[in-house]
């Protein structure tokens, strides 16, 4: 395993984790804390589903217009202070609700577009698809683990009361969004691929350089089609 991947992975399980800390208990919450009527829940979850959908696309959009990072920065800041301001809501009423969880669900969601962004660039194109799945994998078990570890802190005030210690998990939600901001500056793009004439398979430049000193005679593949393996590709204008 190569160290790039994991930080990846380990990019990834925070990522999850700070979103699957208080996503399952979002729902109990404005019904038993905000006053919100279960008849309205759905609501609540059709606008933010259909601003989610929109968002998505502008996101990609500013992803490959301003760079993976500086979007992934600013989606990760806004979903860890939405994660605070949903898990200290007070009782409220149904417009203030639908504004807050659709201004969460946005940024939370839409920090996923430039993070799949980051890591893909961080696969070794040779090993891109084990990456993928063992990828897969670690977020899977972060969803699981994270309602598990919210669960275990929040409780009712008496049975079928009002939440208590929501605000932990959010504040513990927050935690692992600026965790994860932290581990995005640790990945590396991974060494570029280009196409060997010489060679049934797609190289690094790294390694076409190599065989090229071993025959001079012989013209340089990489010459046409080489990327600096450290070109910084979260930043376009680089």
């Amino acid at each position: 395993t190569r160290p790039n991947h994991l930080r990846s992975f380990a990019f990834m399980l925070a990522l999850v984790l700070s979103t699957f800390a208080i996503v399952p208990y979002i729902a109990a919450y404005l019904e038993a804390n905000c006053g919100i009527a279960r008849a309205y829940l759905p609501v609540i979850y059709g606008v933010a589903g259909v601003f989610t959908l929109v968002s998505l696309n502008v996101i990609g959009w500013l992803t490959d217009r301003f760079g993976a990072r500086p979007v992934f920065t600013c989606c990760i800041v806004g979903a860890a202070s939405m994660s605070l301001v949903i898990t200290n809501l007070p009782p409220t009423t149904l417009g203030i609700a639908v504004v807050v969880t659709t201004l969460f669900m946005t940024v939370a969601s839409g920090r996923v577009v430039p993070a799949q962004a980051m890591m893909l660039r961080s696969a070794d194109p040779e090993h891109r698809g084990a990456f993928t799945s063992l990828n897969s994998a670690v977020s899977h078990l972060a969803t699981g683990t994270g309602p598990i570890l919210s669960g275990a802190i929040i409780g009712e005030e008496y049975p079928q009361g009002p939440l208590t210690h929501y605000w932990i998990a959010g504040a513990i939600a927050a935690g692992f969004g600026m965790l994860a901001l932290i581990l995005s500056y640790f990945l590396r793009p991974a060494p570029s691929v280009v196409v060997d004439a010489n060679c049934e398979r797609p190289t690094t430049n790294a390694e076409c350089g190599t065989r090229s000193q071993g025959n001079s005679d012989q013209p340089t593949p990489c010459s046409l089609a080489a990327v600096p393996a450290d070109h910084d590709a979260d930043n376009p204008a680089a």
